[in-house]
């Protein structure tokens, strides 16, 4: 897979599914993963992988499984395809109107139709982009309060939801192509 991202769902969320992430990125050095940063504590990870794809989803969640005993579902993305995301700009947005810019990142692929009859339902306050495997969301209110959410695009999607905001994109990218 070479230099990919690893984002973790929902993990040091205060008291819940606390991972520490120093320790982590050794278990991960010790098997077989490479050059690994963290980036904040919100389970952010670039790393090299010699492994495919779906072998390193599996040895990093097999790894958080063993030695803290939890279920967490990783997505990964390669450095190429978040490098890519981050220098999008979907909306055209002001730089100040950035903040409230999030990517939600599917473990597979949408189907538009399942989109469309469920976000009829949902407000219109907010908007969303589908890119492949990823969604754009522009909150004009406090993303807490989007009806765009992890559990929308789970329940939509039939996959794994994580989002992250712009300015976490941004930096995760920045590392990647470090």
């Amino acid at each position: 897979m070479g230099r990919c991202v690893a984002l973790l769902r929902a993990v040091n969320l205060g008291k819940v599914n606390r991972i520490s992430m120093p320790l982590l990125c050794e278990l991960l050095r010790d098997s077989g993963f490479h050059t690994i940063t963290s980036y904040l504590q919100s389970g952010n990870l670039v790393l090299d992988s010699d492994l495919a794809e779906p072998e390193a989803k599996a040895v990093i969640e097999a790894v958080i499984s063993e030695r803290f005993q939890l279920e967490i579902p990783v997505t990964l993305r390669s450095a190429t395809a978040i490098c890519k995301l981050a220098a999008s700009d979907p909306f055209n947005l002001d730089p100040a109107e950035r903040e409230r810019l999030y990517v939600t990142f599917l473990s597979g692929e949408v189907d538009l139709d399942r989109v469309d009859s469920y976000a009829k339902f949902a407000n219109r306050i907010d908007k969303f982009l589908i890119a492949g495997n990823d969604v754009f969301i522009y909150c004009r209110g406090p993303y807490h309060l989007t009806d765009f959410g992890n559990a929308f695009w789970e329940k939509v999607s039939k996959n794994t939801a994580t989002t992250r905001n712009w300015n976490t994109v941004a930096k995760l990218a920045t590392i990647a192509a470090g």
